[in-house]
């Protein structure tokens, strides 16, 4: 452990405990994060999950998820994700108290069990929120009420 020069044993212990533990709390109890201290785009979506539940093969494939920018400042929309469930999303700037939706697909000719995702970034926000896809696509002729 580090002493400090000119202080004895316990006093450089608290010294260390008041370096480690209380400053860094100190110089993080005035940070806020209400929109009005930090300006810019915020995106609010509805769900983080969407669930196709267990569905026949060939049925809808769309799904939709809902979104609003709740920031005070407009921002631009990129959806990445698996290749498997493309999307469709708005290019243009959405504006704060705009909503909107992207519209995913998924391909219900094959049969089985499946968990995606997709990525839904703005450009103010380097960390992506994550939507997850999931279902389970029955062969032809199986009741999905039975699962069987």
């Amino acid at each position: 452990m580090m002493r400090f020069r000119g202080l004895n044993k316990l006093q450089s212990r608290i010294l260390q405990l008041l370096l480690v533990f209380i400053i860094p709390v100190i110089s993080c109890h005035g940070q806020s994060n209400s929109a009005a201290d930090n300006p810019g785009p915020k995106l609010t979506i509805a769900h983080d999950t969407i669930d196709y539940g267990i569905i026949p093969r060939n049925s809808n494939p769309y799904r939709y998820i809902k979104f609003t920018n709740t920031g005070n400042e407009p921002f631009i929309l990129s959806v990445f994700g698996d290749v498997v469930v493309p999307v469709e999303y708005p290019h243009k700037p959405i504006q704060p108290g705009e909503s909107g939706e992207i519209k995913i697909s998924y391909p219900t000719n094959r049969v089985g069990p499946f968990m995606n995702f997709i990525g839904v970034n703005y450009n103010t926000n380097p960390t992506p929120k994550i939507i997850y896809v999931k279902g389970w696509v029955l062969h032809a002729g199986v009741d999905s009420a039975k699962g069987k």
